[in-house]
């Protein structure tokens, strides 16, 4: 069964969480308009900043996290640990409020804050171990659409022959060795980017119930694959 949103006679609140790279960041709406955002640069673990930035943000904009009515989260994929802060924190507020919950992947949440300049763009992850992520996108009156096959597991050798003609390369592109080989923007995902698709999404109802979001993992954890060796 779908949540629905609370009854408001005045305003709609959505926070959007974003902790699956070294940069977290929290982005609070209301009615779809941006009110407040909150970035910081992780020490230690998302979890040891992540819920007092949530405070910090709602007393920002004078309301109690009672009056939230959507949580939006991107469910990766990224750092491991970061992916699970978001997503526990997500499924907390949806759990313990009723309240449904958004969920968008980092491809999808990194492409909406590129710059339509190019006919494509293809967004890429650092995957450890000499691999990627890739996922590739192409420009649209609409928007950017995933263009052919999706979200690729990579060698770097491999992703050469794997990118359009006339292509942005987004993503941790420096980290990667790409800025010489490609045009490139290096980015992180914020949470303002998955917010303002979380607020379309939510206006058209593609909502969750908490207890259908998990985390997108698209290879077993360095600590996993070590086990099995």
């Amino acid at each position: 069964m779908r949540p629905k949103l609370k009854n408001s006679p005045t305003t709609n609140w959505l926070v959007a969480v974003e902790t699956s790279s070294l940069q977290g960041s929290l982005a609070l709406f209301r009615d779809h308009q941006l009110v407040s955002e909150i970035t910081w640069h992780r020490q230690g673990s998302h979890a040891e900043v992540a819920t007092g930035a949530l405070q910090s943000l709602l007393k920002i904009a004078s309301i109690e996290v009672n009056d939230l009515n959507a949580v939006a989260v991107n469910i990766g994929p990224g750092s491991f640990t970061g992916v699970r802060v978001g997503v526990n924190l997500a499924k907390s507020l949806g759990f313990g409020l009723g309240i449904p919950l958004i969920c968008r992947n980092t491809f999808d949440v990194l492409a909406n804050k590129t710059p339509a300049t190019h006919p494509y763009c293809t967004i890429v992850l650092n995957a450890y171990s000499g691999l990627v992520f890739r996922c590739t996108y192409q420009r649209t009156e609409r928007g950017w659409l995933k263009a052919g096959p999706q979200e690729h597991l990579l060698s770097l050798q491999e992703l050469g022959t794997n990118i359009p003609s006339n292509c942005l390369v987004v993503g941790e592109t420096g980290l990667l060795g790409l800025s010489g080989q490609f045009e490139t923007r290096c980015d992180l995902p914020h949470a303002i980017s998955l917010g303002e698709l979380a607020c379309k999404d939510l206006s058209s109802g593609k909502v969750h119930n908490w207890t259908e979001v998990h985390p997108l993992y698209l290879r077993a954890s360095r600590a996993e694959e070590n086990k099995k060796v």
